[in-house]
């Protein structure tokens, strides 16, 4: 008999430094209640291109990024992919920030640094939310 595979989630993680973007993949590599597929983007614009073109369960975006910012994308996916869970990201210790993203839709707000607990704890609330 097969033991139960976890449960699958594709990922988009989108952020223009490239560091939190490596650090993000780290991260979901080491969750093993959950099967992550991490896709990344650098901004904007790739993000909303890619989501348009893929499916994904979860979007992980930093709030500050040049061009399109995330509060932008949010706003365009919250109207574009109703039902599609956003979680804005921010290194800046800010409630307005967080009210904002609330305020847009967001589906959850990080404050950066964050841990692996902190997204283990994001996916159980999507898995609980989405049964």
């Amino acid at each position: 008999m097969t033991e139960p595979q976890p449960p699958r989630f594709r990922v988009l993680v989108v952020d223009d430094n490239r560091t939190t973007l490596d650090l993000m993949r780290e991260f979901f590599s080491v969750i093993h209640d959950y099967r992550v597929e991490v896709t990344v983007a650098t901004g904007g614009k790739e993000a909303l291109d890619r989501v348009r073109a893929e499916p994904f369960d979860l979007v992980f975006t930093d709030v500050m990024m040049p061009g399109m910012d995330g509060f932008d994308l949010l706003s365009r996916l919250v109207k574009e992919r109703p039902g599609l869970r956003v979680v804005a990201m921010t290194a800046y210790d800010d409630v307005f920030r967080a009210q904002k993203a609330r305020d847009l839709g967001a589906f959850e707000f990080l404050q950066k640094p964050f841990t692996v607990a902190e997204l283990t704890r994001v996916l159980d609330r999507v898995r609980v939310e989405g049964s």
